[in-house]
């Protein structure tokens, strides 16, 4: 059966990308498979690396087009539109790695987030990066990408932390590399940082009962509006938006123990009632609790599950 990229209204791509506990994934794609005969225009939370494996095709990367050959690839932004169209008589085949960059950065509020990572997912002129095997540095993260695409598919033991460690040498030669072309947030001072710790532990500690927002100022002693901006400065979110997004990652290992009725999960990560938790779980997961559970148990044997997206972590841009 051909294949199709689902999006919602504003082009959201709503296919899940890896699980809730590894936000990443590897595909082999060729386009002239899919049901419009290319991959249509979409974007998701996710950065993609791409690498054309035979072929020609066009990439389009937030209204800007790239002809590639085989052996070139390209790296392309979180939350940025893009399409491929085949060019010429063979068909293109694609190896295709999606990654979350919360694997890359771990915790929102870290020097990795802040002073790496969050610089360069804000870039709009690092939107799409066109890898060419011809330029030393390029080539090295293409063979990373090769190198990815046989670790996820041997899956030998603690092949996610290799993966890791390959996607974060990547990441540093494309951000060293192109580093003029990523502005560095504005310093944080060491009292900021604090600052942020304690309001992050207070949050984690708490989340399981209701929190008012007067009481998480007092942690810092602010009042509730400076509470507020400087949580969306340090984390790009509102503070009811990182809370609600913990709750819903706390309740996935409650979801997976599978001893638990959905009301209990709702009550235990702090949700007023199960309906609540449930519209929360399936805006950021993309399936209700209930099916997510199945899902997770029938992980082991299915040989294509059901894999919720997994936007809890992303940096805003």
């Amino acid at each position: 059966m051909n294949r199709t990229v689902v999006v919602d209204k504003n082009l959201r791509e709503l296919r899940a990308h890896g699980t809730a506990s590894f936000p990443f994934e590897v595909n082999h794609d060729e386009p002239m498979r899919f049901q419009e005969r290319y991959i249509r225009c979409h974007w998701h939370d996710e950065l993609e690396l791409s690498l054309l494996m035979e072929g020609r095709a066009v990439y389009q990367v937030n209204g800007v087009s790239y002809e590639n050959e085989a052996g070139q690839g390209m790296v392309i932004n979180t939350d940025i539109p893009h399409m491929l169209v085949p060019a010429g008589a063979v068909s293109p085949k694609l190896l295709t790695i999606i990654v979350h960059p919360s694997i890359l950065y771990g915790t929102l509020g870290t020097a990795v987030d802040l002073n790496v990572m969050r610089p360069y997912l804000r870039s709009r002129l690092l939107a799409g990066i066109r890898l060419d095997p011809s330029v030393s540095w390029q080539k090295e993260v293409l063979e990373s990408m090769r190198r990815i695409d046989e670790l996820y598919t041997a899956q030998s033991f603690a092949f996610e932390l290799k993966i890791k460690s390959l996607l974060c040498n990547i990441f540093y030669e494309i951000i060293l590399n192109l580093r003029e072309q990523v502005k560095p947030e504005s310093g944080y001072s060491a009292e900021e940082l604090q600052r942020l710790k304690l309001l992050l532990d207070y949050l984690h500690t708490n989340y399981s009962r209701p929190l008012s927002l007067s009481e998480l100022a007092s942690c810092i002693h602010v009042t509730r509006e400076s509470c507020c901006r400087f949580f969306r400065k340090m984390t790009g979110k509102t503070v009811s938006q990182y809370l609600e997004d913990y709750r819903i990652a706390q309740s996935i290992r409650l979801l997976q123990a599978g001893n638990l009725s959905i009301a209990q999960i709702a009550d235990m990560t702090g949700f007023s009632n199960a309906s609540r938790f449930a519209a929360a779980f399936r805006s950021r997961m993309g399936c209700a609790p209930a099916r997510y559970r199945r899902s997770a148990a029938y992980d082991s044997t299915a040989s294509e599950p059901f894999l919720p997206s997994v936007p809890f972590l992303r940096s805003e841009p």
